[in-house]
This record gives C-alpha cells, sequence and structure tokens, in this order.
C-alpha cells in the first residue's frame, strides 16, 4: 500500500527503505539525474572497460534509479 502525502505517493510499510516518493514525478527526477551522471562521466552510462569482455552473461544494477540508463 503506498501513503499520499500532498499528490506525491510513499511507502507506507515500515519494512521499506526507499523513503523517497514513489510517483511519476521521482520517476522523472531520477530519470533526469540519471541523464546527469551520465553526461558527467563522459556520455557512457557506464566506466568499466567492456571492450574485450565476450563471456558475460549477467549484470548488476546497483543504484541505478528507474534503470533508464541500463536500457
Amino acid at each position: 500500500m503506498a501513503a499520499t502525502t500532498m499528490e506525491r505517493g510513499y511507502h507506507n510499510t515500515s519494512s521499506s527503505s526507499y523513503f523517497l516518493p514513489n510517483n511519476a514525478i521521482e520517476q522523472d527526477r531520477l530519470d533526469a539525474q540519471a541523464d546527469a551522471i551520465v553526461a558527467m562521466i563522459g556520455g557512457a552510462p557506464f566506466l568499466a572497460y567492456i571492450r574485450h569482455v565476450t563471456n558475460a552473461f549477467r549484470a548488476a544494477d546497483i543504484g541505478c534509479g528507474t534503470g533508464v540508463a541500463t536500457i
């Protein structure tokens, strides 16, 4: 369930570690933040040197907001 405060949706469970809003406004903010970070690091959504990696089957998406940078 979600609680609403001033038209912003929030988790209303004490077990959630995400304390910021979880609605479309917050999703847009996270996407803009991801765009800014990508621009700051040179235009690529990662810093790893992966040119010669041929056997990678999994990747960890850690702290990437909505995941827009991984799409």
